[in-house]
Order: C-alpha cells, then sequence, then structure tokens
C-alpha cells in the first residue's frame, strides 16, 4: 500500500520489523521493477524490508531543511524520511537501488548513521539500463545474503 504524506510518497513493499538486518531501498522509475522482482526472489527471507520512495529529490531536500532546524525543534519535528526509517534497528544495512549516473540515494545512510551499500545498474554508455536482468537480481541477492551472515555473526549469543 503506497504511504503518502503531501507529495512524499512511498511504500513498503516488505514491512520492516524490529529484527530486520537488511532494507532494500529504491525508486520509483527503472529500479521499481528490480524491487518487485527482488520481493518475489525474497519472499519468506526473513530480517529483510524493501521500501520503495518515490520523487527522491523531495525527501533529500525535506531532510536537509529538518538539519538546519534548532535541536529542540529538530526533535519534536523529524523529517519524513527519518519518520520512515525511525523502526530501523541500528545494525540494520540499507542496500540502494539507484538508476541514475549519479546516485540520488546515496545520503540516506546519514540519516540515522546506517551502513550503507550501493547499487548501480549496469550498462554500457550506448544502453538503458536494465534493472531487472537476471544477473542484477543474482548479484543483489548474494550481496543481501552476505550482509545478513555478517550481521548475524556480529550479534552476541546470550548465555
Amino acid at each position: 500500500m503506497v504511504m503518502s504524506d503531501g507529495n512524499m510518497r512511498f511504500e513498503w513493499l516488505v514491512a520492516p520489523c524490529s529484527n530486520t538486518l537488511v532494507t532494500i531501498i529504491g525508486t520509483s522509475g527503472p529500479s521499481a521493477d528490480l524491487l518487485e522482482t527482488l520481493q518475489l526472489r525474497l519472499e519468506g527471507w526473513i530480517n529483510i524490508a524493501i521500501l520503495k520512495l518515490e520523487d527522491i529529490e523531495t525527501w533529500r531536500q525535506d531532510w536537509q531543511a529538518s538539519l538546519s532546524l534548532t535541536p529542540k525543534r529538530l526533535k519534536t519535528s523529524p523529517s519524513h524520511i527519518e519518520q520512515v526509517l525511525a523502526g530501523l534497528p541500528r545494525r540494520c544495512h540499507l542496500v540502494t537501488l539507484d538508476a541514475s549516473a549519479d546516485p540520488h540515494l546515496i545520503w540516506i545512510g546519514s540519516v540515522y548513521g546506517h551502513p550503507l551499500r550501493v547499487f548501480l545498474p549496469t550498462a554500457t554508455p550506448d544502453e538503458v539500463p536494465c534493472m531487472s536482468s537476471s544477473r542484477q537480481v543474482d548479484e543483489i541477492q548474494a550481496a543481501v545474503a552476505c550482509l545478513l551472515r555478517q550481521t548475524l555473526e556480529d550479534i552476541p549469543l546470550l548465555p
């Protein structure tokens, strides 16, 4: 279900939980197909969330504007992206899928300091990037599995 607050639109394709270890974030447009393919491919995986954001520049501007507010105001009025990411555990890795040549989502790891991994589509200069190619889905799935393994190894076991 697409959620909206004015022109800040987003959709959790797979909702996060308190144990989410990897959140895949993409935008509407070319990466939307890849997000949907990953949603199907990763169905049944635990500790994974998938988020689709629309109009990423508006999200970034809103977050940057909130940084210039006083500390007291910032605590009472978090930016829209802070509200969306607030439920993610601190150890959660963010994996962004960015179809543009200039990564527009690279700032998102700075919102709460989550570790960030950026995926860009691979294409020759004459090609239109094909975000839903099987090879790219395989690469992202392997990276997500690796991040899950590493994160789980870092979590201390209770006595």
